[in-house]
């Protein structure tokens, strides 16, 4: 009966390997606990649920969606269309420029600037 190889082992077995050095490991267990790891990663990331605050950020992006035009805005205009992400209600404007920077990652929303002035407007 063989030994079986702890995670250790193998990871020193793997260094040895990029390194050049000898190792009692063969290639083909190497690649096989490494697909092993990846698959165990897959399944952490699949199983992963957003948190409060992303189901809420959701919310606040649909808002901002609703209040942003063809025209360009600052994101202190935007903020006064609706009193959901208005400063009253405790959403900074550091809060809305961060959501609209998701958004325009998303291709949803776009960012011109005008001298010292941001302006976003649908994409």
């Amino acid at each position: 009966m063989t030994k079986k190889i702890t995670q250790k082992e193998m990871y020193t077995a793997l260094v040895k390997f990029v390194v050049g050095e000898d190792t009692d490991v063969s290639t083909d267990e190497m690649i096989e606990f490494l697909n092993g790891r990846i698959d165990a990663l897959d399944k952490k990331t699949a199983n992963r649920k957003p948190t409060k605050v992303q189901k809420e950020n959701v919310a606040l992006k649909e808002i901002i969606m609703s209040v942003l035009t063809n025209e360009g805005a600052t994101v202190s205009e935007i903020q006064t269309r609706d009193e959901r992400i208005s400063p009253a209600s405790e959403i900074s404007n550091q809060k809305v420029t961060s959501l609209l920077t998701q958004l325009i990652k998303e291709d949803k929303v776009v960012k011109t600037i005008e001298g010292k002035k941001s302006l976003y407007r649908l994409a």
